[in-house]
């Protein structure tokens, strides 16, 4: 019988309830950033970043539906008092009802700095968990954080604690940037639609998502981690650009199978809207996309595969 114990190559833990008391979260850092929220947006409206979480927080509305064309980044405009006041209210609702939203956990990220920065208060962490976490560290054995609160505002915690700093512990942190629950939740909705499709999100490793991705006779995605996995595993790609362009350096690795479908910017002048594609569709329209004929995709993939055919 082999009683060897398995090997622990990482550990990966979450914060709230894990780490550190749910009390701590909802009766301290919760109604601080909510009793902080209005004077921190409106001291710092005028800053590019935080102005354009300001208009995502609008833009997405107290609803907050992330499937709606409206809740893309906002436009770097002023902001007034009612939109100011506005943003406001719907951000105290989302901590209310501790909703799972970036931008509000960006906001609070920032705003719990200055508490902790101030003495307003410290990190807490159970006496048993500091206890775990340093005796693995020790170990040699890497720690990571995956939480819903913003990697920001994890270092905070970590970093303010009553047993000092505590963020040499961990190799690296996780906030919803790498994709949500509600994320999944609106592809299953989209993958139950159709007969022939399967939602894969979150099913497999790294290594494993790499070699499903080896293994497929054509890859049609985005301007995503999938289209430069995609290349560098040989993979034939169509790739659909909207907001981005694969002109400004985010094109994949050299493929002489990449097949790019997008609008040409003779026909829209307005792409790219930015480098990155985080700005709202200036004409409110998002032509980039809509403008896309399926029937071009399909095509596309209809090529891949009878050239792959002709090829075995």
């Amino acid at each position: 019988m082999n009683t060897t114990k398995p090997e622990i190559k990482a550990i990966l833990t979450d914060i709230e309830g894990t780490t550190t008391s749910i009390g701590f979260v909802h009766e301290v850092l919760f109604p601080y950033s909510s009793r902080e929220l209005e004077n921190f947006i409106s001291s710092r409206a005028d800053e590019p970043y935080i102005n354009q979480i300001i208009w995502q927080v609008l833009n997405y509305g107290p609803d907050a539906n992330l499937s709606e064309p409206s809740a893309c980044q906002g436009p770097r405009a002023s902001l007034n008092d009612a939109q100011i006041k506005q943003a406001t209210e719907i951000l105290r609702y989302w901590i209310k009802l501790d909703l799972k939203i970036k931008p509000l956990k960006d906001l609070q990220g920032m705003i719990w700095r200055t508490g902790y920065e101030t003495g307003a208060y410290q990190g807490h962490i159970y006496q048993d968990a500091y206890e775990k976490l340093c005796a693995w560290h020790n170990s040699g054995i890497p720690l990571y954080i995956y939480s819903s609160g913003s990697v920001t505002a994890q270092k905070l915690l970590f970093g303010f604690t009553t047993y000092g700093d505590l963020n040499y512990l961990f190799s690296g942190n996780f906030d919803t940037n790498i994709g949500g629950k509600k994320e999944k939740e609106l592809l299953d909705r989209i993958s139950s639609r159709h007969t022939n499709s399967v939602n894969l999100t979150g099913i497999f490793s790294l290594n494993e998502e790499l070699s499903v991705i080896s293994k497929l006779e054509v890859m049609v995605c985005v301007d995503s981690a999938n289209m430069h996995l995609a290349a560098l595993s040989g993979v034939p790609i169509i790739s659909i650009w909207g907001g981005t362009h694969v002109m400004t350096g985010f094109g994949p690795f050299p493929n002489p199978d990449h097949h790019i479908v997008e609008i040409p910017t003779e026909q829209l002048s307005c792409r790219p809207c930015s480098v990155y594609g985080l700005e709202r569709c200036p004409r409110r329209d998002h032509a980039c996309m809509q403008e896309i004929d399926s029937e071009r995709v399909i095509s596309a993939v209809r090529e891949v595969l009878n050239k792959n055919s002709v090829k075995s």
